[in-house]
């Protein structure tokens, strides 16, 4: 063999020792966010709970009974879905829901969306730039093995499901279209992120007027864009989100407009919540998305709304290991493989990747170490899967005797009765309608009720089972009076 054909065949097998790798990150990536969303469904201790969750399955469970997306749990009692969000995508699960009604296919998607996000990134690797294939693999294992993300996959901020994790893969394959001039294509996926949620809308919004204002030699498709995700986004705040909850501005403005009791110009703690979350997008991209002055641009005014959310009592956005991130993820990355793909030495970017690799590395141990039960959903997934299972066994067989009657039920239990038509969380503040046939309570939940509160439902309700520390109550019928 001559030395043309040994250095052939070395390159053939460091790509098949990299592809190796690849595909045995794809498997890490699903076993342990498949494995993590499964314990946290099957515990109902988890902080996994009713509220974004049980109302996205009430919509699509009302769908199949009587044509409605109907739910519950906004503001208002039995309003459509869309009376909280223009969460038009949703209409896309609803044959997913038809083939198991389980809010679990429901979390599962999330990671498979996140998986699906990579193919786009490689796409804008490979025919955009035109980028070695084993740094395209490398740069893909470092995001199957991001760790921050992987939190926000595994509800770090407690919520279960949100359609903002099909944001990243459908931006960034319209992105990849556009970058190919493939505008029928564009159009299409462009069309799917804006039916997330209205406000997403904002992001292409910037995008637009980024590549009106200070590209160079801006197409016709970003005014088009402009135009449409402005109009999109007016029509959708002041007219749709509105019809449906029946009042005349959304629930989010009329908050802001009303002002906050809790602002406070607590500027220490936002910076330390700045900084944290800055560490968990930026890391494992050693900042390199922060140079480039378009990611730069449309970030600004992101984390601006963010602060002022966060001064103003909401926190979430900016929370490190918020669902949040998926506005803003996409824009992360592409500024990353602009900057990235600005380096021409070949060991350059591999010394990146290598970097990467290790702050993400860091990144998991300082998880483990301040956050541990967000890194254990395999080993009590498996060590625990037998009472895991006899628990949600016997939580449904309570709730098969209850047949859709009206529900309070604590929130952590919500997660199961998401299928109920009329089922609202219980705490301290809820209002015991006359209509309400059971309270299904948790006492060793995150919203434990009072003495008051319990004395009220002990009034008028009776226990009927007991599982552990699962009460449930059950209405007193006109003759019958409370035992306790």
């Amino acid at each position: 063999m001559d030395a043309l054909s040994t250095a052939k065949s070395n390159i053939l097998t460091r790509r098949l020792d990299v592809e190796f790798y690849l595909c045995a990150a794809i498997i890490y990536f699903l076993i342990t966010t498949f494995s993590k969303q499964i314990y946290l469904f099957l515990d109902y201790n988890s902080s996994l709970g009713l509220r974004d969750l049980g109302i996205f399955q009430q919509a699509l469970q009302s769908f199949t009974t009587d044509g409605t997306l109907e739910t519950s749990l906004g503001a208002h009692n039995h309003q459509s879905i869309f009376g909280e969000h223009a969460f038009l995508f949703l209409v896309f699960l609803i044959p997913l829901y038809y083939i198991a009604k389980t809010p679990l296919l429901l979390m599962l998607s999330q990671p498979l969306a996140y998986i699906l996000m990579t193919f786009p990134v490689y796409k804008v690797l490979k025919d955009v730039y035109h980028e070695d294939l084993k740094i395209i693999y490398l740069v893909l294992m470092l995001l199957l093995i991001n760790p921050a993300y992987n939190i926000t996959l595994q509800n770090f901020n407690i919520y279960g499901f949100h359609l903002e994790f099909y944001f990243p893969v459908l931006f960034l394959t319209a992105y990849y279209f556009y970058a190919t001039a493939n505008l029928p294509l564009f159009i299409v996926f462009y069309l799917l992120s804006l039916s997330i949620i209205e406000y997403y809308s904002l992001v292409w919004i910037a995008f637009s007027l980024y590549m009106i204002f200070v590209n160079k030699n801006p197409q016709r498709i970003d005014f088009f864009v402009f135009v449409f995700s402005l109009a999109y986004f007016t029509c959708m705040f002041l007219f749709f989100v509105p019809y449906f909850r029946g009042t005349s501005l959304p629930w989010y403005a009329r908050r802001l407009s009303m002002g906050s009791s809790d602002f406070d110009f607590d500027i220490i703690s936002l910076v330390k919540t700045l900084s944290i979350n800055l560490v968990f997008n930026f890391a494992i991209f050693v900042f390199l998305p922060l140079k480039n002055r378009q990611t730069l641009v449309l970030l600004l005014p992101w984390y601006l709304a963010c602060a002022l959310a966060y001064l103003n009592g909401y926190g979430l956005p900016l929370s490190a290991g918020s669902w949040h991130a998926n506005a803003v993820y996409p824009l992360i990355l592409v500024g990353y493989i602009n900057e990235f793909e600005k380096i021409g030495a070949r060991h350059k970017k591999i010394n990146i990747l290598k970097a990467g690799f290790a702050i993400a590395i860091c990144l998991f141990i300082a998880i483990q170490y301040v956050r541990p039960a967000y890194s254990s959903g395999i080993w009590p997934i498996i060590s625990k899967y037998s009472d895991l299972r006899n628990d949600y066994d016997v939580i449904q067989s309570i709730k098969d005797t209850m047949k859709d009657q009206p529900l309070l039920v604590s929130f952590q239990l919500g997660k199961y009765f998401g299928d109920f038509k009329d089922v609202n969380v219980l705490d301290n503040g809820s209002i015991i309608e006359k209509n309400i046939h059971y309270i299904l309570y948790y006492s060793g939940g995150v919203l434990p009720l009072d003495n008051q509160k319990l004395g009220e439902i002990k009034n008028k309700y009776r226990a009927t089972k007991q599982y552990k520390d699962i009460i449930l109550f059950e209405k007193l019928g006109m003759d019958e009076k409370s035992p306790l």
